[in-house]
């Protein structure tokens, strides 16, 4: 079964000084509207400035919330979610930018 992430609502934050924070809600449901009966995991992917979007090494994680370091003030990240469930992944989340203070 494929993760329906279109109910995944990714929240990203941040203060000066410190890491990013991303959050999200867990999907309950498949795109066929079957509901999530395994374990979910996530992968978290990551845009600099525009780029493509790359994994981060946050992948295949159970955690519905990461702290992502390693930017520069001024740099604009989005970053997206896709959620695994017995091994397929879902396609991506909508995408959370946030403009490093």
């Amino acid at each position: 079964m494929t993760p329906n992430v279109a109910s995944i609502v990714l929240l990203a934050f941040a203060a000066t000084g410190t890491p990013i924070g991303l959050s999200w809600s867990p999907p309950t449901e498949n795109i066929d509207g079957s509901l999530i009966v395994e374990p979910l995991t996530y992968n978290v992917y990551r845009s600099n400035n525009g780029a493509p979007y790359r994994l981060t090494p946050h992948a295949n994680i159970a955690a519905t919330k990461v702290d992502i370091t390693g930017f520069v003030s001024g740099e604009t990240l989005c970053f997206e979610v896709t959620a695994i469930e017995g091994g397929v992944e879902s396609s991506a989340s909508l995408s959370a930018c946030i403009t490093v203070p």
